[in-house]
């Protein structure tokens, strides 16, 4: 019988975890080094998320249905409320 060299590393809470969720996903982290791909920024979507009120703020100012109202069938008009400034 062979002898075997074990590396023994401590593994976390969360890597454990991963196991449970993922063993491939376990074994590409902790195995071969390839960590989880990051998401997109979180920043992305506050901007994004900016970007789009800005443009409904504009029909709301007109009372003017927003263009992607009409695709989506709906003859609506952005509210206009005292409560959305809050």
């Amino acid at each position: 019988m062979g002898s075997r060299s074990f590396d023994r590393r401590q593994l976390s809470r969360s890597k454990i975890d991963r196991f449970l969720e993922c063993p491939r996903c376990f074994h590409e982290d902790v195995v071969r080094g390839n960590g989880l791909p990051s998401g997109p920024a979180f920043t992305l979507n506050i901007a994004v998320d900016e970007l789009f009120k800005r443009e409904f703020e504009a029909y709301r100012a007109r009372q003017e249905p927003h263009p992607l109202f009409a695709t989506a069938g709906l003859e609506a008009v952005p509210l206009q409320d005292s409560r959305l400034d809050t």
